[in-house]
């Protein structure tokens, strides 16, 4: 499949129009080899009159497909330690005092982009691990993605060796069990995290997961450009507790998007707080 500079132009701004996702012109062959099947699939004829179906069919399924397609998911358990051992030791200690102080007996976190499960997972084998000192306290934890397929993946909790190559052994051992070629969590840690489709562009959608106490959104703001990411980073001011903490990758800033949040430095490494 042949995609002209103008024909990228168009699928581009069509996905960015969706879901805020924005692809810089240096990712023209990304997007063609992505997208190619998409367009046999369809029978569509040219990259135009693919986009002509994905406006005028009456269903959204294309455009999850689509989205399912050119989305990147890299992920593993317990990636860029540093930020899990700083949520663990520092951010949820953090959160628990100003709760005591308040009153207030819940607990929420959400992973946003949670790809295959495995951040979300993460952190609730941590808060599983914290149990006894979180006693009191009704934990919640939400996971969400734009992509169908892998909240799919997320439902079955298995996963390769690659998955779990830095998972401590203690907790390989209690959280999973081995097949002979595959990792399968337990049904213990699955039930405690729910997962939804979510678009986070959508503003709506966005805003109605509230009262968040801690927020991961990892290596996600890099697909957006600084006007959708500047209502991103709104809507999650918009959603955390006062005294909430945002967690972004490694390498990502907000800089001058956002004054809703203050930059705070941990033990060893800096997040974000509201």
């Amino acid at each position: 499949m042949e995609l002209t500079l103008d024909e990228f132009i168009i699928l581009r701004d069509y996905i960015y129009e969706k879901t805020g996702l924005f692809f810089a012109e240096k990712k023209l062959y990304f997007l063609k080899t992505r997208v190619g099947n998409r367009i046999k699939e369809t029978n569509s004829s040219s990259v135009k009159e693919y986009c002509r179906f994905l406006k005028y069919s009456n269903s959204d399924e294309e455009l999850r497909k689509l989205i399912n397609v050119v989305t990147t998911n890299e992920t593993y358990f317990f990636r860029d330690l540093n930020q899990i051992n700083a949520y663990a030791d520092e951010i949820l200690p953090a959160i628990v005092e100003s709760k005591k102080k308040t009153g207030d007996s819940r607990i929420k976190v959400w992973s946003a982009a949670c790809s295959t499960g495995d951040e979300p997972y993460t952190l609730a084998i941590l808060l599983k691990e914290k149990s006894s000192e979180l006693s009191s306290f009704t934990i919640e934890i939400v996971a969400s993605d734009i992509d169908t397929d892998v909240l799919n993946k997320c439902l079955k909790g298995v996963y390769t060796p690659r998955a779990v190559k830095d998972v401590p052994e203690d907790i390989l051992y209690n959280y999973f069990t081995f097949d002979g070629e595959n990792y399968i969590l337990s049904d213990e840690i699955k039930n405690m995290v729910t997962f939804k489709r979510l678009n986070l562009f959508d503003s709506s959608a966005v805003r109605n997961i509230r009262n968040v106490d801690i927020l991961f959104c990892r290596n996600v703001l890099i697909y957006f450009d600084d006007l959708s990411k500047k209502q991103v980073i709104n809507d999650f001011a918009s959603v955390l507790h006062k005294d909430g903490f945002l967690l972004l990758g490694v390498g990502e800033s907000l800089g001058r998007i956002s004054a809703s949040f203050k930059l705070v430095r941990l033990k060893s490494m800096l997040a974000y707080k509201k």
